[in-house]
């Protein structure tokens, strides 16, 4: 009972005549954990791996190596340790390795409850000096494997992710709303607009929310690489703010899915980094989003200058190229600031010019 803390080293610590030596630097603890309220250690629990039960105010801070940091808040928190036969997941696999470390004991599976929070920040450069990329998710429960990598949300929460401003010597590129529907070029069946170029997924703050669960699986449960699927479902938002003006979207669906690539961990060789304590899981970057209605709601996207309806819209960041699209007997709408709607078959969206193409558009646009 009480409050306490635990620490985690890279390497053992000899005890000589009831005495540890003055660690060095490269001996600093990995990982350290503080409660106020209990500390548990169950030897039979989880199949007989054992599991550390803390209690009340539990805050986890890992450094798994020198550009990245892990932290984990959470009012209840159950660590359930590894077998002997069981090897903890590591990084590895993104560069060519097996994605295992070895025989190596430590912590399989991570429960945590009551205002739970996982949160990753990694720097390009080992003096981080640099803004850092940001990935964190936020539930009452949160459970993690750390051999899979693949985590689960059983509660309404959020994800965000948020991208530091890419740099480039390219002027950026900028256009003023108007206080209608810019109109680009028509023909029989297509109509172009113009609009402000957004940064969805490529830079910027993008945060998800859902009312409820949120899993993220591997996109081949059978590989070891580091892509991996997230699924929101119910109530799903999206929000996004860019470093340009006009740079914002709102995007609500009944559902969304999000593929990510999960950051690689190196050492200052530039090799995978293999001890580390416990992997909470790293950044991550967002390669695809695809957003879907349902039967009571369509897809909803709002931005400074239009707002759009559609049954699917599917995003790719490296393209910055969203298609969306309607059902059967559905069309996709589009409406600009005089709120004259626009129909369409299928609406091509080039968020990085900001140049929407509609394909077999009926309606009104202002000229």
């Amino acid at each position: 009972p009480g409050a306490g803390r635990v620490r985690a080293f890279p390497e053992g610590i000899a005890i000589v005549d009831g005495l540890a030596p003055r660690p060095r630097l490269a001996d600093i603890a990995r990982l350290e954990a503080r409660w106020t309220d209990g500390f548990t250690f169950d030897e039979k629990a989880a199949d007989g791996r054992g599991a550390i039960d803390l209690r009340g105010g539990v805050r986890v801070r890992n450094k798994p190596d020198r550009r990245s940091t892990d932290a984990l808040d959470a009012a209840q928190l159950r660590l359930e340790l590894a077998g002997r036969d069981e090897r903890v997941a590591t990084d590895s696999s993104a560069v060519g390795g097996t994605g295992l470390e070895g025989e190596r004991a430590g912590i399989r599976r991570i429960d945590a409850r009551g205002g739970a929070v996982i949160a990753s920040r990694s720097w390009k450069t080992f003096d981080r000096t640099d803004p850092p990329r940001i990935f964190e998710i936020k539930g009452e429960h949160i459970e993690y494997d750390t051999l899979t990598r693949e985590a689960h949300v059983h509660s309404a929460g959020s994800l965000l992710a948020e991208v530091p401003e890419r740099t480039s010597d390219a002027p950026k590129q900028s256009v003023p709303a108007s206080d209608s529907l810019p109109l680009g070029s028509t023909t029989a069946s297509t109509t172009t607009l113009s609009g402000s170029p957004l940064s969805l997924g490529a830079e910027g703050t993008s945060k998800f929310l859902w009312l409820g669960s949120l899993d993220m699986t591997r996109v081949d449960p059978a590989s070891s690489d580091s892509r991996f699927v997230i699924r929101l479902v119910e109530g799903v938002q999206l929000l996004h703010v860019g470093r340009r003006e006009n740079d914002t979207l709102t995007l609500q669906s009944a559902r969304l899915e999000a593929t990510v690539t999960r950051d690689v961990r190196v050492d200052a060789n530039n090799a995978p980094e293999s001890t580390r304590g416990v992997d909470l899981g790293g950044t991550a970057r967002i390669e695809r989003i695809e957003a879907r209605g349902d039967d009571v709601a369509r897809v909803l996207i709002r931005t400074p200058e239009y707002e759009l309806k559609c049954d699917e819209l599917i995003y790719s960041v490296s393209d910055q190229i969203a298609e969306l699209s309607a059902r059967p007997g559905s069309t996709v709408v589009v409406v600009g600031r005089d709120g004259q709607p626009l129909k369409a078959e299928r609406v091509h969206w080039n968020l990085g010019t900001g140049q929407i193409t509609i394909e077999g558009s009926s309606g009104g646009i202002a000229r």
